[in-house]
């Protein structure tokens, strides 16, 4: 399998440089992300969207660097499977 490269956060938290819990969530989001196919990235960026709630889809897209429509499509296939 071909390794993908580290996508690095692009939100306000991590470009700061400031040390915060969040930039080791966000590094290892990004980690785990670049050793996936991409229906399971856009799965996982769904479903972390999902539990951030309102806002969550532009909050990961900043964080992974995924398009939000990409996200978009993960919510409706993780909708339509569960409903399955």
């Amino acid at each position: 399998m071909k390794q993908r490269m580290v996508n690095h956060c692009q939100c306000e938290i991590c470009r700061s440089g400031r040390d915060h819990p969040d930039r080791e969530v966000h590094r290892q989001i990004n980690y785990i992300m670049s050793q996936l196919n991409s229906n399971q990235r856009r799965l996982l960026a769904a479903y972390e969207a999902q539990q951030l709630g309102r806002g969550g889809i532009a909050r990961i897209a900043l964080i992974t660097g995924l398009d939000r429509k990409t996200i978009r499509r993960g919510l409706l296939e993780l909708k339509q499977a569960i409903a399955a």
